[in-house]
């Protein structure tokens, strides 16, 4: 047992600083996040009963799954990439399908070398764009959010 102030090595992990959220799709040039709101994966619990020897036996089971989502926020630039790529999706066109990858890069790193954590995904598509909404003559940033959904996600970073 480590003593106290100190930290089992076993139970080493490094907290993930994020200054930028690169999205690489094939095709376009790199989007640059300032904010990753989320990644989602879910699977659904699938509940069986059945009758056994001294009343029922209820069991639960992997059910069906969700598609991983990823949702993503920066300062809306003229940059019409994304608006191109969800025109694509709206048009049903089969080429809006791509694989991409999400690297997130940390304060000071070099956006064209190693990425700190990468993500994968196969088949993506922007199942949403929007732009936040803002007042004329304001002076706050218009906000555009993206959300991405995809047939599988990997993460390149994991150990199993």
């Amino acid at each position: 047992m480590a003593g106290q102030g100190t930290q089992d090595p076993k139970q080493n992990t490094q907290i993930i600083s994020a200054a930028v959220f690169r999205l690489e799709v094939p095709g376009m040039s790199a989007i640059n996040f300032a904010e990753l709101v989320g990644i989602s994966s879910e699977v659904e619990n699938a509940e069986y009963m059945a009758a056994g020897t001294t009343g029922p036996i209820f069991s639960r089971h992997f059910g069906r799954t969700k598609p991983p989502t990823v949702t993503l926020k920066r300062g809306l630039d003229l940059n019409g990439d994304l608006w191109l790529w969800h025109q694509k999706v709206r048009n049903m066109m089969y080429d809006a399908y791509r694989d991409c990858a999400l690297k997130l890069y940390g304060p000071g790193d070099d956006l064209n070398g190693d990425a700190r954590l990468t993500y994968m995904m196969t088949n993506a598509w922007p199942s949403r764009v929007e732009v936040s909404g803002v007042k004329a003559g304001a002076t706050d940033i218009v906000y555009q959010t993206v959300t991405l959904m995809c047939d599988d996600l990997f993460d390149f970073n994991a150990r199993i």
